[in-house]
């Protein structure tokens, strides 16, 4: 199992998980929403993680740029949050380790 650090700090998050991360802004923007950025690519099921959660609704996936900007409900806790992150990113290298064996590619996470 990868080493997981949580860094969470008033303005700011930050989970890694072996060699990828994600940051999250802490503070929302006008519309209520925060955005969390990841080094690894982002999926729909992704999403769906958080949704589930019940601790926060989410508004937008942006593939290209491996963002999610996210609504907190009336549960949200940062570190609630910090959990799903370590969660998607653990599920991400699982997916690319997965799809890299398919094609022959020893994977390098």
């Amino acid at each position: 199992m990868k080493k997981v650090e949580i860094i969470i700090r008033p303005h700011f998050m930050i989970v890694k998980v072996g060699s990828e991360y994600a940051t999250m802004n802490r503070n929302p923007d006008k519309k209520g929403l925060r955005k969390i950025s990841f080094t690894c690519p982002v999926y729909t099921s992704n999403a769906d993680v958080i949704e589930e959660s019940g601790i926060a609704e989410v508004e937008s996936i942006n593939f290209e740029n491996c963002t999610i900007t996210f609504r907190a409900l009336p549960f949200y806790e940062t570190h609630l949050m910090s959990e799903l992150i370590t969660d998607i990113i653990q599920k991400n290298e699982k997916k690319a380790a997965q799809e890299n064996e398919e094609e022959g590619q020893e994977y390098r996470g």
